[in-house]
């Protein structure tokens, strides 16, 4: 009986427990839920005449749960995250109940109306809050917009921050100092405020900082953090990035060999500034780097040695700069190239000796520099991976090398503005997957190869001025996917009946040839402008840049002799007919004549 007792205490006593624990759970629940009410009485909506209907409470209920609720996401019965990316809110973001959700931990309100700053004493109750702050974005955890004004110093006593991103706002005034405080920050942004003077050097002491982006502003120091560079030695990305067109936006001077400091560097972006002077040799230390973006800037001297050292490289764009002189050996043997870009320099050497194997790499950019030849040609196995090269603007020179026919995974050629002379190889048909290709201002002669017509997923071909001479392939017939088509500043000849065939043509240029009869009445040609088709004495038809298609006396002459001679053969058949039927019939007759008489 005793046991009976107690073990009914026992059960009494846990039914309570549970009962008081399912009361505080359900009471915090509504708690949670009325501060998010009271928030959105605050908001309008730009997209719905009522903002937020499903948050709301049951007439009668008097406990409310609110993750059932658009964009709230609850662990338990408690919020821990809400999304309402472009959602159309718009309201003063001072309002929001951080203090009263305890468990929250992402909040991203991106691309809405929300203004104002925060005032970061109301959310210091979060358990561990990472920040991150872009264009109209408010994350927990993740993001916190902070519209306009300056950086509150009350961020640095969120000790547990992980990330805090502050870029595309209007944030002004200094970078506070105190966010050396944030030991655990590993995601800094704070690229396009109106944020002044220099970067603080008290944070080198970001030991766990990966990613550090800025993007230096008007009234900032234009040049590189070298204190920065030499302590914080954690950081992988490194983007100082500045704006081509807003001139005070870009960091000058030259690049600092402190940069080496940065041993576990992955990712380098120093693009669109007017950085200038040599690159570092110490850039070769970054043995993780695979992806460095020098591009749009003033550099000089060679390109850096040893940037493929580690072997990941993928990505490396150098482009717009003064750098001159060979390729970096160490490109050579960068197989683990994706995307090269090298225009717009000075350059020099032999495209496929100075080029290696890159079985990954997609795209090649090296127009607008000085290489002189093509070099080996049984190098040219090594560019059968490439998709895309852009080699215009050079001093290439004499043929195009006949192996041209093994890049079989090629899509797009540029080939425009060098010095290159002969015949356009025949292999060139070989490259079926080419959709653009691009041959014009060089010093192609001969006549074009009938080989071209075998590539039909041609879009754009451009032979223009050139030498190249006699008739227009028959072939071009096939070229059904042809849009743009330049024939223009060459010596062709003939007609050019065969375009009747390719409708799908937007614009044809045949300038300055030697061709001759009518246009084709399909739209390229008869929309084209008189630039497109004058300097050709032969060729006639129903546009105003042309004289129409009359017939000369002999040809009047011509048409009547074709009309005439049918005619008469006609007509003297006919009577050689006759004659025969008569006459045969007339023996006939004179025969039963003799029968009858006999």
């Amino acid at each position: 009986m005793k046991k009976k007792r107690v073990a009914l205490f026992a059960s009494l006593l846990l039914f309570l427990t549970l009962h008081a624990c399912f009361s505080d759970v359900q009471s915090n629940s509504t708690a949670e839920a009325l501060a998010l009410l009271n928030w959105k009485a605050s908001l309008h909506s730009l997209t719905n005449p009522s903002v937020l209907p499903s948050w709301t409470v049951s007439s009668g209920s008097e406990l409310a749960n609110p993750c059932r609720w658009f964009g709230i996401h609850c662990k338990g019965h408690s919020v821990f995250r809400i999304n309402l990316t472009s959602y159309g809110v718009v309201g003063d973001f001072r309002a929001f109940p951080f203090s009263s959700l305890p468990n929250l931990e992402e909040l991203d309100l991106s691309i809405n109306g929300f203004f104002r700053a925060i005032r970061l004493k109301s959310i210091n109750s979060l358990n561990s809050p990472t920040l991150i702050c872009h264009t109209m974005i408010c994350l927990v955890k993740s993001l916190i917009k902070l519209f306009n004004g300056s950086i509150p110093e009350e961020i640095s006593q969120l000790e547990s921050l992980q990330g805090l991103a502050l870029q595309n706002n209007y944030l002004n005034g200094p970078i506070p100092s105190s966010l050396v405080n944030l030991t655990n920050l590993s995601y800094l942004y704070m690229s396009n405020n109106s944020l002044t003077g220099n970067i603080p050097s008290e944070m080198e002491t970001l030991a766990a900082c990966r990613n550090f982006i800025l993007t230096p502003t008007k009234s900032q120091v234009p040049s590189l953090p070298v204190a920065l560079l030499y302590s914080i030695s954690g950081v992988r990305k490194l983007a100082v990035i500045g704006f081509p067109r807003v001139e005070s936006n870009q960091l000058n001077g030259s690049v600092p060999s402190s940069l080496a400091n940065l041993s576990n560097l992955q990712t380098l972006f120093l693009r669109e500034n007017r950085l200038s002077g040599p690159i570092p040799r110490e850039i070769g230390n970054f043995m993780n780097m695979w992806m460095l973006e020098l591009d749009t800037n003033r550099f000089s001297g060679e390109l850096p040695q040893n940037v493929c050292r580690g072997g990941a490289l993928e990505n490396f764009t150098a482009n717009d700069n003064h750098f001159r002189g060979p390729i970096p050996k160490d490109l050579k043997n960068c197989s683990s190239l994706k995307r090269l870009r090298l225009e717009r320099n000075r350059l020099t050497g032999n495209i496929l000796e100075d080029f290696g194997v890159y079985r990954n790499l997609d795209f090649i950019g090296l127009s607008d520099n000085h290489f002189l030849c093509w070099g080996d040609s049984k190098g040219a196995d090594k560019t059968d991976f490439f998709v895309k090269a852009y080699l215009s603007g050079n001093q290439l020179s004499g043929g195009i090398p006949l192996e041209v026919g093994s890049f079989s995974k090629l899509e797009y050629l540029d080939l425009s503005g060098n010095r290159l002379s002969q015949s356009i190889p025949e292999t060139i048909g070989v490259m079926l997957k080419l959709y653009y290709l691009n041959l014009s201002s060089n010093n192609f002669s001969q006549r074009i190869p009938t080989q071209l017509g075998e590539l039909t997923q041609l879009n754009d071909l451009d032979l223009s001025h050139n030498r190249l001479s006699v008739d227009i392939p028959t072939q071009f017939q096939s070229l059904q996917s042809l849009s743009r088509l330049n024939l223009s500043y060459n010596n062709l000849s003939g007609s050019i009946t065969i375009f009747y065939e390719l409708r799908g043509l937007v614009y044809a240029g045949v300038a300055h040839n030697k061709l001759q009869g009518p246009v084709p009445d399909v739209p390229a040609f008869q929309n084209a402008s008189i630039q497109a088709l004058e300097g050709n004495e032969g060729l006639c038809g129903n546009i105003s840049a042309l004289k129409p298609c009359n017939l000369s006396r002999k040809g009047h002459r011509k048409l009547l002799y074709a009309i005439i001679v049918p005619l008469l053969g006609a007509a003297i058949l006919s009577i050689v007919f006759l004659a025969l039927f008569f006459g045969f019939k007339r023996r006939r007759n004179d025969a039963v004549v003799v029968r009858k008489a006999a």
